[in-house]
């Protein structure tokens, strides 16, 4: 494989993630600007809790809840029509905006190097022969050549004795050898006459039968993405496999087989293509609903900056309604799709319409249904201590109690130092 065609096949992919990326790049916008729209919760909020008589005070901290079971995450994907497509249901809404103006044509490339010669084709059929051209200048005379080709048949003239060349290259006439050769000796080639004007172009001959398929082709070396360049890795460059890495911002083509040292050594790698400078900052899109995070892919090479295209039409935005409220209105439109929860379940608005006083599921798409109750989750830590709470009323007086008996220990004594521990004092009664 050439320089040149290693270089095209990297600007190739490079283009092919920017279009994957993007309408990842639209939902995420549109995720972050409807976070914006909702406003966080002030301290005094978040430390409130509900009394029995509906009215909110400030609370200790309760015991951490029941974990709940994971919820059933939605698929949105982009159909082969060029919709949104939410947990497979198609929401009539394209996921990219009209197609710009063509931007300008590109700067041509270098040629590229010369391939190899390709194996000799088979033999198409004879075409129709194409209208004589005109008659050209006559050249000047040549010296006699040798004898051409026999020339079309000439119209019949009269009957007469039509002389034959023998098998020994004279002329028989009538059957009699006339001991005459039929052709002179070879002559010394003539100069060649001046071209004549190219005549006009005959018609295209019929399309002659489909050829029998070739036997294919060996199989071709094969690119390997290693991602970003690894100390004590081992690449190739095989029959099979070229390895293709990064590094410093420039992608490189293994030229022979070996495990990297602790350091880059530049003589087993030839540079595919050079880290390009960074580009024009472009025009702020449109937020975008925000997608679950996918796995980190491995660092592909960096493209050369295209030019900027222009902004593309403003595409559809999820709204999120919170929860689902009777005579509301709500729209599915080039504009929003809104979004709302219901009985813990989540839907995406089919219909622009106004709510009833009771929910009909005709007019929504489910997107995640409520989770199972998960298992009750450990104790949490002990909040702090709530503030005192106000004094209660007097309770009623109890009963008079029975006399009580008092010993006191003698002052300045110890348990030890007393034949007997305690002494009977007197004996009172508690009031």
């Amino acid at each position: 494989m050439s320089y040149l065609d290693k270089t095209g096949l990297l600007k190739v992919i490079s283009k092919l993630l920017e279009k994957i990326a993007e309408p990842f790049d639209k939902l995420d916008k549109q995720v972050t600007e409807i976070e914006k729209r909702v406003p966080e919760p002030t301290e005094a909020e978040t430390a409130l809790y509900l009394r029995g008589d509906g009215t909110w005070a400030d609370g200790v901290q309760g015991p951490k809840g029941d974990k709940g079971a994971d919820g059933v995450t939605p698929t949105v994907a982009i159909g082969t029509n060029g919709n949104w497509v939410i947990n497979g249901v198609d929401t009539q809404k394209p996921s990219r905006g009209a197609t710009g103006a063509k931007g300008d044509q590109g700067e041509q490339g270098p040629t590229g190097a010369q391939g190899p010669k390709g194996d000799k084709g088979e033999p198409g059929p004879q075409g129709e022969t194409g209208a004589t051209g005109d008659k050209g200048d006559t050249g000047a005379k040549g010296d006699t050549g040798a004898v051409g080709p026999t020339g079309p048949q000439g119209p019949k003239g009269a009957d007469g004795a039509t002389p034959t060349i023998g098998s020994n290259g004279n002329w028989f006439i009538n059957g009699t050898d006339t001991q005459k050769p039929s052709r002179g000796a070879t002559g010394p080639q003539g100069a060649t006459g001046p071209q004549g004007p190219t005549g006009p172009q005959g018609p295209t001959g019929s399309t002659g039968p489909q050829g029998a398929k070739g036997d294919k082709g060996a199989t071709g070396t094969s690119i390997r993405n290693m991602g970003a360049w690894k100390a004590s890795t081992a690449y190739v460059n095989s029959a099979t496999y070229i390895d293709i890495v990064t590094y410093n911002g420039s992608a490189y083509a293994c030229k022979t087989s070996h495990t990297s040292a602790s350091s880059w050594n530049s003589s087993y790698w030839t540079l595919l293509a050079s880290k390009g400078d960074p580009g024009a900052k472009g025009d702020k899109g449109d937020t975008g609903a925000k997608g679950e995070t996918g796995a980190t892919g491995p660092t592909g090479p960096t493209g050369l900056q295209g030019a900027k295209g222009d902004k593309g039409a403003t595409g559809t935005s999820i709204r999120n309604m919170g929860e689902w409220k009777a005579s509301t209105p709500y729209v599915n439109n080039s504009s929003y799709i809104d979004v709302v929860t219901h009985s813990g379940s989540a839907y995406a608005c089919k219909t622009s319409h106004t709510s009833a006083t009771s929910w009909s599921s005709t007019n929504w798409t489910l997107l995640v249904s409520k989770g199972d109750k998960g298992a009750k989750g450990d104790t949490g830590a002990k909040g702090d201590t709530g503030a005192k709470g106000d004094t209660g009323p007097q309770g009623p007086k109890g009963d008079k109690g029975d006399p009580a008996t008092m010993k006191q220990c003698l002052v300045g004594s110890t348990e030890g130092e007393l034949t007997k521990p305690w002494y009977k004092f007197a004996d009172y009664t508690v009031t």
